[in-house]
């Protein structure tokens, strides 16, 4: 602004050899009280998996952090003055249906990439995590994966391995 005070910023990228582009931006409007809004957003495309991310917080005269909502691929997070969850909510409208062994949807996944998935419940919310790592060599023929679950609060769950030998 004319003080020199920080109003906002955006930068955009393209990475043509690992098939990657993103952007972002964010700004800060100031009220006459002296409490100010900052609002933001940005976007990343790497290898055909789209993450995105807004979020809108808000703060008082002095500087401390009164609430605020933010979004992260359809993850609607509402935070508290002292930036505790007060809810998560996700749109499953674009998720991935999962469906118990009898065939009745018991909730939704989102492949947030690099092997990570999100899971929701019926209603939207956070349910759990996973992460799947594979190693496949193709000097010795053996690939292994490996996955981690969590519960919604990020507490280990349990995880599994298995490796294959496509030498015999």
């Amino acid at each position: 602004d004319a003080n020199w005070n920080w109003t906002g910023s955006s930068s955009s990228y393209t990475d043509t050899t690992n098939n990657a582009s993103g952007s972002s931006s964010n700004s800060r409007v100031t009220n006459v009280d002296g409490s100010y809004v900052e609002n933001g957003q940005w976007t990343d495309t790497r290898g055909g998996v789209t993450n995105s991310s807004s979020y809108e917080y808000h703060y008082a005269a002095g500087g401390s952090f009164t609430g605020g909502t933010s979004i992260y691929n359809g993850l609607t997070t509402v935070y508290n003055a002292d930036w505790s969850i007060a809810s998560q909510t996700a749109n499953t409208s674009g998720l991935t249906q999962v469906f118990d062994a009898n065939s009745n949807l018991i909730g939704y996944s989102q492949d947030t990439g690099n092997g990570n998935t999100t899971y929701y419940d019926l209603a939207g919310v956070v349910s759990g995590y996973s992460s799947t790592y594979v190693d496949l060599d193709n000097t010795d023929g053996f690939t292994s994966t490996s996955t981690t679950r969590y519960d919604a609060n990020w507490n280990w769950t349990g995880s599994s391995s298995s490796y294959t030998d496509t030498t015999n």
